[in-house]
């Protein structure tokens, strides 16, 4: 009788991550593809000029992506659709080092997936069998252009590099210690001009002093006045 295929090395220490559960601060449920708006504003909007212009690589910043399920769901919406599949860059930073180690696994529970399209879940992921039938891994055509990183949003300095697109989830809620105005001008100096910045749909912000153009409620952009304006 064939032995039963053992798992892999990442599946097999899924469980220990998740019992290193993040900080109280993070979302006590997070998905992939999460906010259907920011999506659809990435692949009919975003992505499609992308393909149509000569660009240097596409940088992201995802600067809350607490276990990774933010930054990888980009890398599969631009891997998916641009034309270069190699002609981006996301830097996923956050300020829990448990939160980013199971990030950098890139191992999740099935549930995590939501109502991500079968197709997707199917070559984006690679699934476990048997025991470990309940577990899913990123696939490292979608992990190699993510970069996770310790960094604070309380921390005055920005990284060193300048974004195209900037995805900042739960930066308003009541545990976070800092000044919501001076994390989103802090954000806004991190963007190249035109540049987008996603929220959370919890992160509206009505009543906050910021130098961005309103999109929608959670889309914004750096429009950077010309001369031409005057």
């Amino acid at each position: 009788m064939p032995e039963k295929s053992s798992p892999t090395d990442e599946f097999a220490t899924a469980s220990d991550l998740e019992m290193k559960s993040p900080g109280t601060d993070f979302p006590p449920k997070v998905e992939f593809f999460q906010d259907a708006t920011h999506f659809h504003f990435l692949r009919e909007i975003l992505i499609p000029k992308l393909n149509t212009a000569s660009h240097e690589k596409f940088n992201v910043w995802c600067c809350t992506s607490a276990t990774g399920e933010d930054p990888y769901s980009i890398s599969i919406c631009l891997r998916e659709g641009l034309a270069d599949p190699e002609s981006y860059k996301i830097l996923a930073t956050d300020a829990d080092q448990n939160a980013l180690n199971m990030a950098q696994s890139g191992v999740y529970k099935n549930s995590r997936l939501g109502a991500l399209p079968e197709n997707l879940k199917r070559s984006a992921f690679a699934h476990g069998t048997g025991d470990i039938s309940d577990w899913v891994r990123i696939k490292a055509s979608y992990k190699q252009n993510v970069v996770f990183k310790m960094h604070n949003l309380a921390d005055p300095s920005v990284p060193n590099a300048s974004f195209d697109l900037i995805v900042c989830r739960n930066f308003s809620s009541p545990s976070q210690h800092f000044s919501t105005e001076i994390v989103i001008q802090k954000l806004f100096l991190a963007a190249k001009p035109n540049a987008y910045l996603f929220v959370g749909s919890a992160d509206l912000m009505t009543g906050i002093k910021h130098d961005w153009t309103v999109v929608s409620p959670t889309i914004f952009q750096k429009v950077i006045a010309t001369e031409s304006n005057f």
